[in-house]
């Protein structure tokens, strides 16, 4: 992974299909696409939330903006293996990613709003304009420090500052943002033959975990998806081309509303057993707060 995209901005159309679907739809595939240059993949995931699943749950809404932020490995990590602190934006149905890499130990660190040494980087992409709302009055940050020494540093381009402000941006905007789900899947990639911005995948496999979030710990947890599923997305600048939608047509495969994290939180609150360590975890967390309040008014009033 030592060429990686820093910038996506697409939209993102999914499909569940089944075996038989999946079976009828290769050939199509292979006569108009290729294996792109990371042909298959095993992908984990942190997903970060609040206590109270504050993300996740707002994403469910299905607001005309949406925001989560994961870190993302290809593989097993070591401590000094690659890794992606990334955030994943969805307004007015286009998607926009956003994400720097980080050594895995200096990643974890940095989330946490720990010191960490460095920001490894390569060519910086065409600067895209920022889409959060909100993102020229972000909070004060006690991360800042750590944000601005990353971004002080030689290797630390144009790109990478701005996506590093960004990052402490949300690190700022949601309280005791921490692991909350390990999430990872086995991927194959496509590209289109005439057209390599046409992308497609398709994810099985899919996991996910709520105990032992590290990803140093490995791929294993419960299936979301049934033994012979397979979840497809397409990922495109503008429109499917023609031959695709005849395809899906033809067979019978239609777009559906799917979030592999959503997913999992659906599993984690219909379990009355983690759905009560979730409020228990939220009940903390609001009385964290008053407390805290209530000490810094208190430092006030004798100050």
């Amino acid at each position: 992974m030592e060429n990686y995209q820093a910038v996506f901005k697409r939209k993102e159309i999914k499909y569940l299909l089944s075996r038989e679907e999946r079976d009828a739809l290769m050939p199509i595939l292979k006569a108009y696409m290729e294996p792109d240059a990371f042909a298959h993949s095993s992908i984990s995931n942190l997903y970060y939330d609040t206590p109270d699943f504050r993300m996740v749950r707002r994403s469910l809404e299905k607001p005309m903006y949406k925001e989560k932020l994961r870190l993302r490995s290809y593989g097993t990590p070591e401590d000094t293996s690659t890794v992606f602190p990334e955030i994943k934006k969805k307004a007015m149905g286009i998607v926009y990613k956003r994400r720097i890499s980080l050594p895995y130990q200096e990643a974890v660190s940095f989330l946490s709003g720990q010191q960490i040494a460095s920001v490894t980087h390569d060519t910086p992409p065409e600067h895209p304009d920022r889409t959060h709302e909100d993102s020229h009055n972000a909070p004060d940050s006690k991360f800042d420090g750590t944000t601005q020494q990353i971004a002080s540093t030689d290797m630390c381009n144009g790109t990478t500052r701005q996506i590093l402000h960004e990052l402490d941006w949300m690190l700022a905007s949601y309280e005791n943002l921490s692991p909350r789900v390990f999430l990872s899947y086995e991927r194959d990639s496509y590209k289109g033959i005439a057209d390599p911005s046409l992308r497609l995948t398709l994810d099985q496999d899919i996991l996910f975990r709520t105990d032992r979030l590290e990803l140093r710990e490995g791929a294993f947890g419960e299936a979301i998806l049934l033994p012979d599923q397979t979840l497809m997305e397409v990922k495109i600048s503008n429109a499917a081309p023609l031959w695709l939608a005849q395809a899906l047509s033809k067979i019978g495969i239609f777009p559906v509303s799917f979030s592999k994290y959503g997913r999992a939180y659906e599993r984690i609150y219909r379990d009355p057993r983690r759905r009560q360590e979730m409020n228990e975890h939220a009940e903390i967390d609001a009385h964290a707060k008053i407390n805290g309040h209530a000490k810094e008014m208190e430092m006030k009033r004798y100050a």
